[in-house]
Formats: C-alpha cells, structure tokens, sequence
C-alpha cells in the first residue's frame, strides 16, 4: 500500500476526500448545523475552514434538512445571510422534506433527479435518524451510506447526528419510545 501512488481529490484537505462521509455527532443544540453551514460556505468560496483546512469547490453544496421544520431551517438561513449577503449568490440547494426515507429515494427517479441536477460536490445530511426508518440493526449504517454514495456517487458527504436519548427531554418523559435510540457505535464504526 505505501509503494502506490494514490491522488485524491479533496472537498476539504487531509480530511474529506469526494466520496468519503464524515460524520458530526453530538448532543442537540452543540452547534452541529451550524459549523456545516460554515463548511459549506468554505467549500463554496474555496475558503479555508476554521482557518486551517482548504476548502475546494467542483459543484454546489446541497444541504438535506430532514430534521428541523423548514420554518427554523429558513430562520438560521436568514440570519446566515443577514451576516453575509453574499451567499445568496452561491449555488448552496436546500432540500426540507416533511418525511423523507432515503431508503425509497432511490424508487422517485423525478426527485432523485432534481437533487443530481444541483451538481453537489458536498452533501449534507441534517439528522441522519430522520431520514432512514429501518428497524435499528448494526448493518443499518453501511446500507444508508451505501445509498448516499449511489445518489450522489462524486460528492463528499457530511452527516449530522445526535444521539436524542441523552437530551433533557427524553430524561424528563417528553420524547416517546422512538426518540430513546443509541445508534451512534453504529453509526461511528
């Protein structure tokens, strides 16, 4: 292995090669979203992120918001531009489905489609839990990744998952028995 010679090209890098998945896991409210947004934007200006790693842009950025409702998805977007006027002009794509399986998206060739036509160099999916319904088995994490990789087989992928059983709301009763998943070694292995 270390006598070949392998080229990759990067989204971001020494960490995310086009095609790789890296993986943001915490608990709600960290700022998870919001340091994707901030990659986003360096990917899309070739910037650098966090002042360290170069960023390089071969498509646009589609950002896959299954988690909040589109109303708070598009307040964090008007303050983001609010900041910085700017990205209005960059091609950076939202997708807020009210449901969205990304196991079946492969069986809607209309919307599989309109999500490919965005040419994303990087996608970002916001909650991983949200968009697979699957009973939760330890080789439910390769078939979601394999499915991304099939979509959108020349973009770097970002995912953005937390593990909701350690939030207050479920200690104190306010989630029912769907939100008391730990997928995370799945999802992290």
């Amino acid at each position: 292995l270390l006598a070949q010679h392998i080229t990759y090209k990067w989204v971001l890098d020494n960490i995310l090669p086009v095609g790789a998945r890296l993986l943001f896991h915490g608990a709600q409210g960290l700022g998870k979203s919001l340091t994707a947004l901030e990659l986003a934007i360096a990917v899309l200006q070739e910037g650098q992120f966090f002042g360290e790693w170069q960023a390089h842009r071969r498509g646009g950025v589609l950002y896959v918001q299954a988690d909040l409702p589109m109303i708070l998805h598009r307040d964090r977007m008007d303050r983001l531009v609010k900041r910085w006027p700017w990205v209005r002009q960059l091609p950076l794509y939202h997708y807020c489905p009210d449901f969205f399986d990304i196991m079946d998206l492969a069986h809607d060739d209309e919307l599989t489609g309109r999500l490919q036509d965005t040419d994303p160099c990087f996608v970002i999916w916001d909650v991983l839990r949200a968009i697979e319904h699957l009973e939760e088995k330890e080789h439910v994490p390769g078939l979601v990744y394999g499915q991304m990789h099939a979509i959108f087989p020349h973009a770097a992928h970002l995912i953005i998952h937390h593990d909701r059983k350690v939030t207050r709301d479920y200690q104190e009763g306010w989630l029912d028995h769907r939100e008391a998943f730990s997928g995370m070694k799945g999802w992290i292995n």
